[in-house]
C-alpha cells in the first residue's frame, strides 16, 4: 500500500472545510471527513485505479455508494 501525503494547505482547507459542514449540521464535518478518508484509502491500495494529474499527484473520483 502506497503512502498518501497531502500538502499542508490541502490539509488545512480540508480541517476548515470539515469545520464549516459541521457548523451547519451537528456529525456532517465528520461524515465529510470519514468520506475524504475513503478515497484516500482508495488511493493508497491501487493508485493505478486513479488518473494521474502531474507527476505522482492523482485524482481520485468520488462514486456514491448507493
Amino acid at each position: 500500500m502506497k503512502t498518501v501525503v497531502l500538502h499542508p494547505e490541502a490539509e488545512a482547507e480540508l480541517l476548515g472545510a470539515a469545520e464549516f459542514y459541521e457548523s451547519r449540521s451537528p456529525g456532517l464535518g465528520l461524515r465529510f471527513l470519514t468520506e475524504v478518508e475513503r478515497g484516500l484509502s482508495a488511493v493508497a491500495e491501487a493508485p493505478d485505479r486513479s488518473p494521474r494529474m502531474k507527476g505522482d499527484v492523482r485524482r481520485w473520483y468520488w462514486r456514491s455508494r448507493r
